[in-house]
């Protein structure tokens, strides 16, 4: 018995085999990775020249002035925390980080509460002008707060909220109550009806479904509204300069720009304001950037 094998094919002399594509993927491997290398090397460079001045700051509050002055860009040699002391007692830090959380914390409080029931309202009610509402609210994203400097000044000067943390607080949730509700409405959209009318079915009237069924499911946009406000207002300095002009009211960004104005020609001890003001953002990033992740992506596909 014959066993016929298949003719193998026949290759012209000279001309290579075409280069086979990766299973279920229909690209050829080598050409794709040339082509992810470039956007590789870009992110590379972009990740670096962000992380980069933190890393500066770091090294710098760590040095003397003569270390600083020999090599300004090199890791301490012999590292240092009498700046970091220094910042702490002399610039007060303590003292301006407790203004900075009670203000803070008292607007990221109000932003949560307005946005979440403007955000409910719009999304589940129906009254009229609701599209012209929420697009008067995407209309005032579009402000720069430096246009509304002078006016929000002369309220706060007129309701004798200056060198007030309730003044401070009340403009900061202004700002801020615009982006919070169109996150949260956009977020809230996306709650199945079923949800709602069942428990509305079961007795539970519009504030029990709020409470119970649109919050609980609304954990991740809340934590998202509450982390990003967090990280903009503690980051925040023309208003808190504007607002609590008292030295021992300041903010604590307030209290490091002053802090460079005096001591302009010591830059570890600006430094290590630096690096002590920025360590509760950090932080607060750490602890909560899953939760960012997921608030702004979650509600996105249906």
């Amino acid at each position: 018995m014959t066993v016929h094998t298949p003719p193998s094919p026949v290759r012209h002399a000279g001309r290579p085999a075409p280069a086979r594509s990766a299973p279920g993927t229909g690209r050829v491997p080598g050409r794709s990775r040339r082509w992810l290398a470039g956007p590789m090397i870009l992110l590379i460079a972009l990740a670096v020249s962000t992380i980069y001045p933190i890393v500066f700051v770091v090294f710098t509050a760590f040095k003397t002035p003569e270390e600083y002055a020999r090599s300004t860009l090199a890791p301490p040699s012999d590292p240092t925390t009498e700046y970091l002391h220094r910042a702490w007692t002399d610039g007060k830090v303590a003292d301006l980080a407790v203004n900075s959380l009670i203000v803070v914390v008292c607007a990221v409080l109000l932003i949560l509460v307005a946005s979440a029931t403007a955000g409910w309202a719009l999304a589940s009610m129906r009254f009229p002008l609701r599209g012209l509402t929420l697009f008067g609210i995407v209309a005032m994203m579009l402000l720069p707060p430096s246009v509304l400097m002078i006016p929000v000044f002369g309220v706060v000067r007129e309701l004798g909220l200056v060198n007030d943390y309730l003044g401070l607080v009340l403009v900061y949730a202004s700002l801020h109550i615009p982006f919070a509700t169109y996150l949260m409405t956009s977020y809230l959209r996306g709650i199945p009806r079923e949800l709602t009318e069942a428990a509305t079915c079961d007795g539970a009237g519009a504030v029990r479904v709020f409470t119970a069924v649109a919050l609980p499911l609304a954990r991740p946009a809340l934590l998202t509204v509450a982390t990003l406000t967090f990280l903009w207002l503690w980051n925040e300095l023309l208003f808190g300069l504007l607002i609590l002009q008292a030295p021992e009211r300041r903010t604590l960004m307030v209290g490091l720009a002053s802090l460079q104005g005096q001591f302009s020609t010591d830059p570890p001890l600006l430094a290590a304001g630096m690096l002590l003001t920025m360590l509760p953002a950090v932080l607060v990033f750490v602890l909560f950037q899953r939760n960012l992740a997921s608030g702004l992506t979650a509600g996105s596909v249906k």
